[in-house]
């Protein structure tokens, strides 16, 4: 061991020294050593900044309905949502969000079956909807009582139902009426038509009138069409000319709801409910329209869904300004075993009889059904194949002769 000592270095920078090479030799080896001016510095690792993880939080995918033990919210799969009543304080339930597609967030609760709100939810009341991890929504409890509508009555629309000219062509519509009861038709009291009793249930009629009385825009003329059978009398206006007044806006509030209770079972009926209002101005929606549901529909369009894609309907009879219900309409069918997840619309005013100041509102966000049980494909009724007679030598055929007799189906040929 040695001690040296040396001047006049050249000193470079920690970064990039200057390197002075020491080298100990012997007859049968070589070693060396690097000496540094100045000593290289300490290069310290940068941190990895670990990102703040974004987690979708909770959203409430429609109104809470006053009455109902439910809720629709949707978060992070595989994570937590509690709901929590502001109002009072209390926790309604706790459930876990299921992987769902198409819903604002990935994950999807409804709060159904063991997981039911332990009460009904009150009128007005706040609910904070608590996610595990994430932001957390807040939802009013809607001002309407969920109750089914009683079974709808027989109704009586007009389209259009007024003119600015002396004559008109107009549709005579009926819905809901007993099949087994005649309908007489009248025009201001005198009889037009009659449904023979058997009708399904429905009619349509298309009417050509002349010589109308036309009166004014602000006082217009008004002509009666009226529907009467054994046990019904229902009535609808017709303008001459048309009155001058604001019309409505037929709203639906929220997604459709599902009333059938879980577990919902592939092509057996289903009970849906559409939240209709009418937000238009002081003049009632006057006539019958139709409000129709939709599964799985192929085209949805800004202001309409075809209306051969409807799985159910109900004919809705005249909402004032201002008025708010809950309808009630049966799917016969039901659902499909496909696809996995199921999409639910509804449509207001579906064969666009209404004059509305906005038309844009009458289709409803879509309503998701992620669980669905299978079940056997309904068996469609097999069509009887003909059983014609064919054809059949009723006596030998003899040489020499230009005949034969021969029996088969009548009306037929034979060659």
């Amino acid at each position: 061991m040695q001690g040296w000592s040396k001047n006049n270095l050249i000193v470079g920078t920690p970064e990039n020294p200057t390197l002075y090479t020491i080298r100990a030799q012997t007859d049968t080896a070589v070693a060396t050593a690097v000496f540094s001016v100045p000593c290289p510095g300490v290069i310290t690792a940068t941190p990895t900044i670990t990102p703040t993880p974004q987690y979708c939080g909770a959203f409430f995918e429609a109104l809470p309905l006053a009455g109902s033990n439910y809720v629709l919210v949707s978060g992070e799969v595989g994570t937590t949502v509690t709901i929590i009543d502001q109002s009072t304080g209390v926790t309604l339930g706790t459930d876990t969000f299921l992987e769902v597609p198409g819903h604002q967030c990935e994950g999807f609760a409804d709060f159904s079956g063991s997981n039911a709100l332990i009460a009904p939810l009150n009128v007005n009341h706040t609910l904070l909807a608590q996610p595990e991890v994430g932001q957390p929504d807040t939802a009013v409890v809607l001002d309407v009582t969920v109750t089914p509508s009683p079974v709808p009555t027989p109704s009586l629309s007009l389209a259009p139902n007024c003119t600015d000219q002396s004559t008109a062509i107009f549709d005579v519509q009926g819905a809901n009426w007993p099949t087994n009861e005649a309908i007489t038709l009248y025009w201001n009291n005198s009889p037009q038509s009659i449904v023979p009793a058997g009708h399904p249930g429905n009619f349509l009629q298309t009417w050509s009138k002349s010589n109308l009385i036309l009166g004014t825009p602000e006082d217009p003329n008004i002509y009666e069409v009226r529907a009467q059978s054994n046990s019904y009398v229902v009535t609808a206006d017709f303008y001459a000319p048309c009155p001058i007044q604001q019309p409505p806006d037929l709203e639906i509030l929220s997604t459709p709801v599902l009333f059938s209770t879980p577990p919902i079972v592939a092509y057996q009926p289903i009970d849906v409910g559409i939240i209709l209002r009418n937000q238009g101005g002081d003049m009632p929606a006057g006539q019958t329209f139709f409000v129709d549901i939709f599964f799985d529909p192929t085209v949805v369009l800004s202001t309409s869904i075809p209306i051969t894609q409807s799985v159910g309907y109900t004919a809705v009879s005249g909402m004032s300004s201002g008025e708010t219900r809950i309808i009630t309409i049966t799917a016969p069918l039901g659902f499909t075993n496909y696809p996995i997840t199921h999409t639910m619309y509804g449509m207001a005013d579906s064969r666009q009889q209404i004059v509305e100041i906005d038309e844009t509102n009458n289709v409803s966000p879509p309503g998701y059904l992620p669980l669905v049980t299978p079940a056997a494909s309904p068996t469609p009724t097999p069509i009887p194949t003909p059983e014609y007679c064919g054809a059949f030598f009723e006596a030998l055929p003899l040489a020499g002769s230009t005949y034969v007799w021969v029996s088969g189906e009548a009306g037929t040929t034979v060659t």
